[in-house]
């Protein structure tokens, strides 16, 4: 793989910070979630070539991150309402990352510490590197919306009609990831299903319940912070952050891997294939009662590796 190649990744996660953070003077937040990564993957993981603590590294980038606009929120906004909604947004974000960091670290040390993300490029060091930028922009992207409302001073001091509905599709969202991930943990436990698919509880109305639930919590995160903006040009820089995550778990990092994976593995299985045809992929829907499997057509795209999480 060419120098250019093994580079891409960084220079992209780099345009997309840059792209948000220096028209909306984020810089600062920018550089932490930047450094923090870097720092993990060049004293750690390329010298080791191991991606131990990859996921962790992206729980401690996104606590760091929210620590750090919350305390520069007390200065802006000691009391009120904007208080409560600027401290609630940062601990939205400190609950979703630990539960899914501690997740992702339990599962891959269960694994033996191996994960098969990283199996052939933790010894291609510019294309590891290039991993941890793209979580550094994945973190900063993620996140934009709470640090551009809580590094303004305009937010309403009232409680809103939007705080409530985001903060439930948040909710909801966060119980539906960790439901999800819950039935499925269970499942592999069982060794009787050690070679099977799970297509039980939420697993039945969506392939991918758990992506459905995080790309809802953002949505939700993203209904609070956006209408307290003051500027168009601001609020539709907050919109990047949930259109973000459906597009790299849709199309990049999370359902195209999974379902590559699925198919290797299954793709001959027509118990498989009528349960891909009856079900919706991503959101969580009723199955369908008239799908008809072909059994010729597997679905066998080259989506390509650009690993964040997957579950």
């Amino acid at each position: 793989m060419s120098v250019v190649r093994q580079l891409a990744g960084t220079v992209l996660g780099l345009s997309l910070i840059a792209a948000i953070a220096v028209p909306t003077d984020l810089t600062l937040y920018a550089a932490v979630a930047v450094g923090i990564n870097w720092f993990i993957g060049l004293v750690h993981a390329i010298p080791f070539k191991t991606e131990r603590f990859f996921d962790l590294t992206g729980t401690l980038t996104f606590f760091t991150v929210a620590v750090v606009v919350g305390l520069h929120t007390t200065s802006l906004h000691p009391t009120g309402i904007a208080f409560y909604r600027s401290v609630t947004t940062s601990l939205m974000v400190v609950i979703w990352t630990v539960r899914l960091g501690s997740f992702l670290y339990s599962r891959i040390h269960g694994d033996g510490g191996i994960d098969s993300r990283f199996v052939e490029i933790r010894h291609l060091p510019l294309r590891f590197f290039s991993t941890w930028t793209i979580q550094a922009a994945w973190v900063f992207i993620s996140i934009s919306p709470i640090l551009l409302l809580q590094t303004q001073s305009s937010q309403a001091n009232v409680l809103t009609t939007t705080d409530v509905v985001g903060t439930a599709l948040y909710l909801v969202g966060l119980i539906v990831e960790v439901v999800a991930d819950a039935q499925k943990t269970v499942f592999r436990a069982n060794v009787a299903n050690k070679d099977s698919f799970i297509s039980t509880g939420l697993w039945a109305y969506s392939r991918h319940p758990n992506y459905c639930g995080e790309i809802t919590l953002w949505v939700g995160i993203a209904i609070v912070c956006v209408p307290q903006l003051p500027t168009v040009a601001l609020q539709l820089t907050g919109c990047i952050s949930p259109l973000f995550v459906f597009l790299l778990l849709n199309f990049v990092s999370g359902i195209p891997l999974l379902e590559k994976k699925a198919n290797a593995k299954w793709g001959d299985d027509a118990t498989y294939q009528a349960y891909k045809a009856r079900t919706s992929e991503l959101m969580l829907w009723f199955p369908k009662t008239n799908a008809s499997v072909d059994p010729v057509k597997v679905k066998s795209t080259d989506y390509g590796t650009t690993p964040i999480h997957t579950k």
